[in-house]
């Protein structure tokens, strides 16, 4: 497998409050500005691509080893098989780091991520026109399953892990 290096996490959300009031001038930025976490002993990066081809689509992430399969309906599965950008297997995660959902165009339907783990797990909504990406840190081990309720919505998935 390619090695990896300099694997971050960036992140913000934030905005300038301008106070309305009497004798009062001035914004204040409220939220946290662009923020860096780095995971320097992340050896696991790759992502797969999800289309949905009918309205009740679930693929299947199996986490361990990075293979996405269709689970229900047809949904067409770009890059899912296991391995790396260089077509070699991933190492089997054993620990986690992040997801990163991104829609791609306009979604039409809600698009459920749910894992097999429920103490550490996910268990998101993305809702209809969701343009929104969503990060998170997810399970090290289990599933996660992808289901959709529209046609033709794309959603790309990146995960962040490491071997042990």
């Amino acid at each position: 497998m390619g090695a990896i290096s300099s694997a971050k996490v960036v992140y913000g959300l934030f905005g300038v409050a301008t106070p309305a009031g009497t004798n009062i001038t001035g914004g204040l930025t409220v939220g946290t500005k662009q923020t860096t976490t780095s995971f320097s002993t992340a050896d696991i990066l790759y992502s797969f691509n999800l289309l949905s081809t009918g309205s009740s689509d679930v693929a299947t992430l199996t986490i361990s080893s990075g293979v996405v399969a269709q689970t229900t309906g047809t949904p067409t599965i770009s890059d899912g098989d296991g391995n790396d950008f260089e077509g070699v297997a991933l190492g089997t995660l054993s620990t986690s780091n992040m997801i990163l959902v991104e829609p791609v165009g306009t979604s039409t339907g809600q698009f459920h991520i749910d894992s097999s783990s429920g103490t550490s797990g996910i268990d998101k909504y993305m809702e209809a026109a969701e343009t929104t990406p969503l990060l998170c840190s997810f399970p090290a081990s289990g599933t996660i399953v992808f289901t959709f309720a529209a046609t033709a919505d794309q959603f790309k998935i990146t995960v962040l892990g490491q071997t042990a």
